[in-house]
Formats: structure tokens, sequence, C-alpha cells
């Protein structure tokens, strides 16, 4: 009787140790999330707003069944878009991120071709980090913002800019606030 009790509770171990565990990303370097004064806040998503310079037009978010978005500098140089509709509603967010600690995605461009983004950075608060940015580094820089809701990032936003104005795109993402 005394073994198959302890049995058991070496078994509830076991189980207990092959428990699949939350996969938390990696903490480092993460960009601190701050309002910029010098900026004018809007709608980002539902539950968030986002800041921009002067020289940015453009819709922003709008939506009757769902939301979109659209933003781009007066000389095209940056644009922000996000646009995760099905045939009956737009979605706030797209698809999951697979593993939050990747350091690169793979991605299919508007032509169909693979676009590899093998930089990333972190954005949060309090050593949390609240979005992932990955990007690559072409003349013509392509990226994705992810979103973190509940235990998942789920892609929030697509980014084209020249690569020269990548503080400026990083200014932008940093004042992503909730409302």
């Amino acid at each position: 009787m005394k073994a198959k009790f302890i049995s058991l509770i070496l078994l509830s171990l076991a189980f207990a140790a092959c428990k699949k565990d939350k996969i938390e990303p990696i903490k480092e370097n993460i960009i601190e999330m701050v309002a910029n004064p010098n900026f004018s806040k809007e709608n980002f998503k539902t539950d968030f707003t986002i800041q921009f310079p002067a020289n940015y037009d453009g819709v922003g978010m709008v939506g009757f069944e769902g939301n979109m978005f659209s933003k781009a500098r007066v000389d095209d140089k940056i644009a922000l878009d996000y646009s995760f509709c099905s045939p009956l509603y737009c979605n706030d967010f797209g698809s999951d991120l697979v593993n939050s600690n990747s350091t690169q995605i793979s991605i299919t461009d508007k032509n169909g071709q693979q676009i590899l983004l093998t930089n990333r950075l972190n954005f949060g608060r309090n050593n949390s980090i609240e979005w992932i940015y990955f990007y690559n580094q072409s003349a013509q820089t392509i990226g994705k913002l992810y979103g973190k809701q509940g235990n998942v990032y789920q892609e929030a936003l697509s980014i084209n800019y020249e690569n020269t104005l990548q503080n400026e795109v990083v200014d932008i993402l940093k004042t992503i606030d909730k409302k």
C-alpha cells in the first residue's frame, strides 16, 4: 500500500513537471513605450492609440464591420497599414506569431516573394514585451509588428519605409498605448 502511494505521488510529480509551460519571449533590449508630446494621437485599434508627427496623412483607423488602418508620410517615404479582413468582418489583429522567441520571420510580399525579416525590436513597459517588430535592412525596408493579445503575439501592422528613416519608425511605434 505504501509503495502504491509513493508511486502515485511520483507519477503526479512527473506529470506536473511535463506540464506545458507558457513560452515567454526573450526580454532583451526592450524599448520603453512612451508618449511623444510633439506628436498627435489617434485611434490605432479598438483598444489602442498611436501617435504621429505632423507630416503624416491618411485615414488612420476606419471601419464599419471591423477596423482597417492606413497612414503615410506626406512624401510617401513611410507607409503603415493593416487590414485583417474576411468577407464579412475585419479584425484588429491577424495571424499568430508562431514563436515569440524568434529572432527572424519569413513573410510573403504582395508579389508572392518570400522575404526574410532578420532584425527584431521589442517594445514594452516595466520589462514586459507588449509589441515585437521584425524588419529587414534593404534600401526599402519592410517590417511587421506583432502585438500581445492574451498569451500570444498577433500580427498588428505592416510598415514600408526608406531604411534611413528607421529612427522615425521606432519613435512612432513606441507611442502605441492602451486606451
